[in-house]
């Protein structure tokens, strides 16, 4: 049948039966895909942290670079800066065998380069645990502070020289009961 059929022939059939499958696939496309940072990594390269008492501490923190072309996101004469970020973060976990209390923070430093009017600080602190009644019995806890900035592409945003700031706290306690499994 090899002869017969000829070596461009089998190469033509092997074309037209792979090329629909690659020319016709799908880009997948998400905008802001890469305005996220890495929220998971695998087990491998996460830090085991360091024990402090009955607790783990982990810390870290992350420098990006940011071109921004507008950054007062004007339609007319727009003006770019790049912008330094800085991020430290750091959780504090209980390792207790009863109750919980977990202490995070994350900071995001703006820093433009020609635009210092414009450098933010963003900052949260959260607080949150569980405080054992009795098997299957628990209250859990969880408060926020957030001091944050809003964003000029914000259409709430006032138009003023500096970001415009502000500040978010919550508290939330509620009791949690298993009757049975």
């Amino acid at each position: 049948i090899y002869r017969s059929i000829g070596r461009g022939s089998i190469l033509l059939a092997i074309s037209i039966w792979v090329l629909p499958s690659v020319s016709f696939a799908q880009q997948y496309y998400d905008p802001g895909l890469l305005q996220k940072t890495v929220d998971r990594k695998p087990v491998e390269f996460t830090s085991p942290g360091v024990r402090a008492g009955s607790f783990k501490l982990n810390t870290g923190a992350e420098l990006a670079w940011e071109d921004n072309d507008n950054i007062f996101y004007l339609s007319k004469n727009p003006v770019g800066d790049n912008i330094i970020h800085g991020r430290p973060w750091l959780n504090l976990n209980s390792d207790w065998n009863r109750h919980a209390l977990n202490i995070s923070a994350f900071a995001d430093f703006a820093w433009y380069n020609s635009w210092d009017s414009q450098d933010y600080t963003d900052w949260v602190v959260n607080v949150d645990g569980r405080i054992d009644v009795k098997r299957g019995s628990a209250f859990n806890y969880k408060a926020s502070y957030m001091n944050l900035h809003e964003d000029r592409s914000n259409p709430d945003s006032r138009s003023n020289v500096e970001p415009t700031t502000y500040s978010f706290s919550g508290f939330d306690v509620d009791y949690t009961h298993t009757f049975n499994r």
